[in-house]
């Protein structure tokens, strides 16, 4: 999913509105911190996917590591 593709249609506060209610859905399937949560909204508020991390990091699987299971694994909170 590319952003800009909303950001085009949607103001700064129903963009910051569809990405709160994205990431409640994925709280519902991975409990998380308010703190946690936080983080996660600013990540996607600078424009990155909920599903991808910074430094480009893979679970055992090889598939991308959620930016969530990355904080969790570089930055304990």
């Amino acid at each position: 999913m590319t952003i800009t593709v909303y950001e085009d249609y949607l103001s700064n506060k129903e963009w910051e509105c569809f990405l709160r209610g994205r990431i409640h859905e994925y709280a519902r399937l991975h409990p998380m911190s308010i703190n946690e949560r936080q983080q996660l909204l600013r990540w996607a508020l600078l424009g990155n996917d909920i599903h991808s991390n910074p430094n480009g990091w893979t679970d055992a699987s090889g598939k991308p590591m959620d930016y969530l299971d990355y904080l969790r694994t570089d930055f304990p909170l």
